[in-house]
């Protein structure tokens, strides 16, 4: 039997490239996968923030689903 996993990545976008700064563990697949993990970022200079779904089946990971954020819409929530 294959095995799949799952697992979502965070990139952040600075200068016009993308960068990955956090990864959450692999979960088992399901349509409802749930992580419950906490990471602090750095959004100083940030122009936006990507999540992407992966897929990962014999040590191979595949993006599944993303979507990116401009951090400028988040800007009011710090001020």
């Amino acid at each position: 039997m294959l095995c799949v996993e799952v697992f979502v990545a965070v990139e952040l976008k600075s200068c016009g490239s993308y960068l990955q700064v956090a990864q959450t563990r692999c979960s088992d697949l399901t349509t409802k996968p749930v992580w419950n993990e906490k990471f602090n970022l750095e959004l100083q200079s940030v122009d936006s923030l990507r999540v992407i779904l992966y897929s990962q089946t014999s040590g191979k990971a595949l993006s599944i689903a993303s979507q990116e954020l401009k951090v400028s819409l988040f800007e009011s929530l710090f001020e």
